[in-house]
């Protein structure tokens, strides 16, 4: 804050999915997001508020693949003309099997600039918004078909009607990002300690099962929220998601699409104002999948996930 009209900040934000599998040909993926920033803003008026916004995006995506190398054939038994009518047999060692893993990895990056404008239309209706220009490269991913200079925008509506409800929608098109993010959220709060809240999305980042490709992900989720204690609180969602797997490459066809069904819990201890606990369990059912492979892949999956967050 260089002054009551005029403020600085810097910022980063990040992210990471590590899945591994079972499967003898695929035996994981991981994801990873990087965000850094730079703002500055001016306090135009009591209602509005003019900015600039400086990022730097990093995305990067690993498919780890395993192949197994048979051992070549045992040698053809040699035979003594003088051998009499007695068979010796003489016990081979067991065939050692040699497995070969792959590490393909790709990314992509993206910088821009941005004009925001935060204006409060009434007490109970806020706009924010952002208009600028970027530029996205990639490695590891030939005739890339998102690359070059593109512009770069978002938009978040947020209205409180009441103390205990709020309606929030959203979009942009942003950091690495092949097609725009949107979302509309309502979230209901009967209680200081308790939230319950509705809202459909669509999000998107690398895939963690196939190469140079996005995962574009739209759905619907319920999520109720309880705290406890003042420190815990405990997270119950469910809801309805279709995935389409995007080819990044022009040499490259889309993948499937699937849809599901999910439900997730997850409980959060906060230690202290800097520092919290998380644990959570997601868990999906078999995926209905179009296109070549159309039909019901009976694989439910099951994700559970614990780490310490540090808030700067």
């Amino acid at each position: 804050l260089l002054n009551e009209f005029v403020s600085l900040g810097l910022y980063a934000a990040g992210d990471t999915q590590i899945t591994r599998y079972g499967d003898d040909n695929n035996s994981g993926g991981d994801a990873f997001n990087l965000r850094l920033g730079s703002a500055a803003d001016w306090l135009y008026s009591g209602k509005t508020t003019l900015g600039v916004r400086g990022n730097l995006t990093y995305s990067q995506q690993s498919i780890l693949t395993a192949s197994v190398t048979a051992p070549p054939p045992p040698p053809a038994p040699v035979v003594d003309p003088a051998a009499t009518n007695t068979a010796v047999i003489v016990p081979l060692p067991p065939p050692t099997y040699t497995t070969n893993t792959t590490t393909y990895t790709t990314s992509r990056q993206a910088a821009e600039l941005l004009l925001t404008a935060k204006h409060s239309l009434t007490s109970k209706l806020l706009v924010t918004s952002g208009l600028g220009a970027g530029y996205v490269t990639s490695s590891g991913i030939t005739n890339s078909a998102y690359n070059g200079f593109r512009p770069v925008y978002n938009l978040d509506i947020e209205y409180t009607p009441s103390e205990k409800t709020r309606v929030r929608a959203y979009g942009g098109l942003e950091g690495t990002a092949i097609v725009p993010d949107y979302g509309l959220q309502l979230t209901w709060t009967p209680r200081e300690t308790t939230s319950v809240s509705v809202s459909i999305y669509q999000d998107q980042q690398f895939s963690v099962t196939t190469i140079d490709q996005y995962q574009v992900s739209r759905g619907a989720v319920a999520t109720l929220q309880q705290r406890f204690f003042s420190k815990v609180t405990f997270t119950l969602s469910g809801g309805w998601q279709q995935t389409e797997n995007v080819a990044l490459s022009e040499d490259q066809q889309n993948g499937e699409t699937t849809k599901y069904s999910f439900a997730s819990i997850g409980i959060r201890w906060d230690l202290n104002s800097w520092m919290y606990w998380q644990a959570s369990v997601w868990t999906s059912t078999g995926n209905a999948m179009t296109g070549s492979s159309a039909g019901q892949d009976d694989s439910p999956q099951t994700i559970g996930s614990i780490g310490l967050n540090l808030i700067f």
